[in-house]
């Protein structure tokens, strides 16, 4: 039987984007349980970056929840989850919970980890990146100490639309500690015609790549972009969907690509797109949407298959809420997972108290 749970997780303060100030995440947990199975998956729409609503999404799950019990108590294969997920709407994030509860609850009943269900290998260990926020020299010092006694080594840094002192910290820093690596991630905040200038100013530290550096609107925006910027540069906001995604993996110029899963729908698809691209796994780098435990679980699982194996990704994401609905994966700089059976995390390891069912 399908239940469904909404929860409403507050940041420890103001979270900023370059799309907007977040002071809570909101999302639905999605459960399904009988004689044999106890299966969870998360839908969370992020505003301004999802193209739906939370609330479209709830209204959907529960005017739908008589047939989607009847298809989950089903004797479903992959094949036959697959043409039911293309016979709803194609919202993201909806396509991503369901299609993460139909392959929990056939690893479930078969008693099968992700890996055996789709012939990948999995990494138990994963490189993950810590964030550190705008703020003044000795906040974003205080910030990348506080990272190395965590245990990281790669720290993805938010960089405002102009010059400051940033570039000058960074090189201090990096005298001290030269083992780390930063990522610096603009958000498109910067001015094309300063891409350059800017990009120049960071030139002799260790930055793995930038995120975004400016804007575009065409194919040759960004080209002036990545022969303006003087560092690798990685692709993250932009990437909004399938056919952008698709469209842009032939370009041998862009170092990574920073995937969202709940930006693109059903988990069957990324697994089958990204098999075929194989040789492009070195470029991917998976990154939560700010979900809760249960959804960074999911795309922890998905990076610990699909990820790149050099890279660290953007699944320390919990540490900014006040409280989670469950317990974090990371510990020293790493995701550490184990999930003999399905994801690896069921609706008994949830906090109760944190949510609130709906029906």
């Amino acid at each position: 039987m399908v239940s469904l749970y909404s929860y409403q997780l507050p940041f420890k303060k103001p979270f900023i984007t370059g799309k907007g100030t977040f002071t809570k995440r909101e999302g639905v947990i999605i459960r399904y349980r009988d004689d044999s199975v106890d299966s969870i998956s998360e839908a969370s729409p992020l505003p301004d970056f999802s193209t739906e609503s939370l609330d479209s999404v709830e209204q959907f799950l529960i005017d739908n929840l008589e047939p989607l019990n009847v298809f989950f108590e089903s004797d479903f294969d992959l094949d036959v989850l697959h043409q039911k997920l293309s016979s709803l709407p194609q919202t993201p994030s909806l396509q991503f919970a369901l299609s993460t509860l139909g392959i929990e609850i056939i690893c479930q009943r078969k008693e099968n980890s992700i890996s055996k269900l789709f012939d990948q290998p999995f990494r138990l260990k994963i490189p993950v990146n810590t964030v550190i926020g705008a703020g003044s020299r000795e906040d974003v010092a205080s910030q990348i100490h506080a990272g190395i006694i965590d245990g990281f080594s790669v720290f993805k840094v938010k960089v405002g639309p102009e010059l400051d002192h940033l570039p000058e910290t960074l090189s201090e820093i990096n005298k001290q500690f030269p083992w780390i690596t930063f990522r610096l991630d603009v958000n498109g905040s910067w001015p094309i015609n300063k891409v350059s200038e800017y990009s120049a100013a960071y030139k002799n530290l260790p930055i793995e790549y930038i995120e975004e550096p400016a804007a575009y609107s065409s194919d040759a925006e960004l080209g002036l972009i990545l022969k303006k910027c003087s560092l690798p540069v990685a692709l993250d906001e932009s990437l909004k969907d399938w056919q952008t995604l698709h469209q842009l993996l032939s370009n041998k110029v862009i170092a990574a690509f920073v995937i969202k899963p709940q930006l693109y729908g059903s988990i069957l698809n990324l697994f089958v797109t990204f098999q075929r691209k194989n040789h492009l796994i070195n470029k991917f780098v998976f990154s939560t949407l700010l979900e809760s435990a249960a959804g960074r679980n999911v795309v922890g699982v998905i990076a610990g298959h699909l990820g790149a194996l050099g890279k660290a990704h953007g699944l320390h994401t919990g540490v900014l809420f006040d409280k989670d609905i469950a317990s974090d994966f990371v510990q020293n700089g790493q995701l550490v997972q184990n999930p003999s059976t399905g994801f690896g995390i069921c609706f008994r390891d949830l906090n109760q108290q944190q949510l609130k069912k709906i029906i």
